[in-house]
């Protein structure tokens, strides 16, 4: 399987048909990376600084921190060592997590998105989300008012996209395989190409809501 096909395959869906006539799905998603060619890596590394740029306009200093994380993975790794131990990764063994949650920690690092847990508390999430640099640039509104005391993320996030329709935006997510969301504000053609970015090197980005 080349590399492409089995990025492809790692971003659908496993199917589980059952126990005994259980498709391979699953298994072909947690297959090994196969070796990636030089062309390969370098595609790779140009999606990832296209998604940084978009999400990040104007932040050349994350651009190039993304750049270099894409680069040398490994390096990153070592200078970010508990960073990523706080994860639960111990090595940089698998070079596409490490580029891919780097991608996120520069971004978080720099104030363009934010890290929230699944059960967080309302105020929390209105001052992080509140404190993004994509609000501020992009002129958009965030009220209390808006959100219900005991909803979740994927509700609040509704919610905002409905307020901000007319604007053209709404939340986005980073889907980083786990029970947190990584989320920032974002305009919807934006966010449609980062979709196709994403998908391309086969991860996830979607509106906020359907996370």
């Amino acid at each position: 399987m080349g590399v492409w096909e089995w990025l492809r395959k790692k971003t659908e869906k496993p199917t589980t048909h059952g126990a005994a006539g259980r498709e391979t799905d699953l298994a072909e998603k947690q297959r090994p990376a196969p070796a990636l060619s030089e062309s390969d890596e370098a595609e790779i590394g140009q999606c990832l600084e296209e998604i940084a740029r978009i999400i990040a306009p104007g932040d050349e200093e994350a651009w190039q921190a993304v750049r270099a994380c894409a680069n040398d993975p490994e390096a990153f790794f070592a200078a970010h060592c508990i960073t990523f131990d706080e994860r639960g990764i111990d090595d940089a063994s698998d070079r596409d997590k490490i580029r891919w949650l780097g991608l996120v920690d520069i971004l978080e690092e720099r104030g363009h998105v934010c890290e929230r847990d699944w059960k967080e508390e309302k105020v929390d999430f209105l001052y992080f989300v509140g404190q993004l640099s994509g609000i501020a640039q992009s002129g958009l509104s965030l009220d209390a008012a808006w959100l219900e005391e005991e909803g979740d993320i994927p509700a609040w996030c509704a919610v905002i996209d409905a307020h901000w329709k007319e604007a053209g935006a709404g939340m986005a997510c980073i889907d980083i395989d786990s029970d947190s969301y990584v989320l920032f504000p974002c305009q919807t053609a934006a966010r449609e190409k980062l979709e196709h970015l994403t998908a391309k090197i086969g991860h996830r980005i979607a509106p906020a809501r359907d996370m």
